[in-house]
């Protein structure tokens, strides 16, 4: 199908195994979030203090992201995937580009999604 209902080319860089794993520690880095986030409440710490869910956050985010996309950005900035078997370089460049595209898309809204949060832990602190 062609013209602006097309759907998106897409590549993947991580198989099932690895997108279960990125699930698993974005599952683990969100609950350390709110963790910490709990912890500065009830110690009422300064409202500056809850910028510190912003890591937790964004690498919880990140391993969410990628899974669902499918794209690993530390591979993608190595042009290389890994399938569940062992890394390989990506040879093709038009599959190259859209990885590296599509990484880029992971880490903004991994970044843009955890900077919304410790804003509101700072606005909660406040």
């Amino acid at each position: 199908m062609d013209g602006p209902h097309a759907p998106t080319p897409r590549a993947a860089n991580i198989g099932p195994r690895g997108r279960q794993v990125r699930r698993a520690w974005g599952v683990a880095a969100i609950v350390s979030g709110v963790a910490v986030a709990i912890v500065l409440t009830v110690a009422s710490a300064p409202p500056l203090w809850g910028i510190a869910v912003f890591v937790p956050w964004w690498l919880g985010v990140l391993g969410f992201e990628e899974a669902r996309t499918r794209t690993c950005v530390a591979l993608a900035a190595r042009g290389a995937r890994n399938m569940d078997g062992r890394e390989e370089l990506v040879t093709h460049s038009a599959e190259r580009f859209l990885l590296a595209r599509q990484a880029r898309a992971v880490r903004w809204r991994a970044t843009v999604l955890a900077a919304i949060g410790a804003g509101i832990v700072v606005g909660v602190l406040a």
